[in-house]
């Protein structure tokens, strides 16, 4: 068998801590914290690219793209103040984005001839995590005091698999192997914004506000001809997934 695989994995962190503490007077603290990353992979078994091909294959292609990755991003700022007022801001922003791309077989443009004998098995898998925290907490015993949280999260994944492409141009496809395509796009987001304001004698004031968003596309193809006057001659099984959470 012919196996071909691309992989683009790893984890992204970021942290910030502020902590400020005053016995006569006043306490501030500003914490931020900023991650992010893109993750690809493409993976191709045969690709006949520009120009009229023939492409013959009598062997098993097994062709795998997978993404996986985790971005966390985390702040926290903390102001007490015994006698006086106190501040205390986060903001917190995280963002991955995956995309995955497997093919088995690719005329590419041009008037193409595959005859294809051999098993093919192309699978993409977008696996990707997003986990954020913004807490500000502010304690005042004397005085005011004053809690601002903030969060923007964001993941997206798209996960693209075909087993036999003829693409452009006017192709003949003749397919007498069993053909597996799978596209799984996985996006998981989790976020947390606190704030906290506590003060013994005066006022208080808090805002938190959160910002999330997560989406997943996932597209699998089992024998496609593309644009142009094509033929497509199937003798096999033929199994296409596409899904995702």
């Amino acid at each position: 068998p012919v196996t071909v695989e691309a992989e683009s994995i790893g984890s992204v962190t970021s942290s910030s801590y502020v902590d400020a503490a005053v016995t006569f007077g006043g306490a501030s603290s500003n914490a931020a914290s900023d991650a992010s990353a893109t993750k690809k992979a493409i993976a191709r078994g045969i690709d006949g690219g520009d120009g009229d091909d023939v492409i013959t294959n009598y062997d098993d292609l097994r062709v795998s793209a997978i993404s996986a990755g985790t971005v966390t991003s985390e702040s926290r700022a903390k102001a007490k103040a015994t006698f006086g007022s106190t501040h205390s801001l986060t903001t917190t922003a995280a963002a991955l984005e995956g995309a995955v791309d497997a093919a088995g077989i690719i005329g590419g443009s041009g008037d193409d001839w595959i005859k294809n004998s051999g098993n093919v098995n192309s699978t993409a898998h977008a696996d990707l995590t997003v986990n954020s925290l913004s807490m500000a907490t502010a304690k005042s015993t004397f005085g005011s005091s004053d809690a601002r949280a903030f969060s923007v999260s964001t993941v997206q994944g798209k996960a693209s698999s075909v087993g036999i492409s003829g693409d452009d141009g006017k192709d003949l496809i003749e397919n007498e192997g069993v053909v597996n395509a799978s596209a799984i796009a996985n996006t998981n987001l989790k976020s947390a914004t606190v704030a906290i304001a506590h003060s013994t004698f005066g006022g208080e004031f808090t805002v938190a506000a959160s910002t999330n968003y997560a989406a997943g596309e996932s597209t699998s193809k089992g024998i496609t001809a593309g644009a142009g006057d094509d033929q497509i001659v199937n003798k096999q099984l033929v199994t296409v997934e596409a899904g995702g959470t």
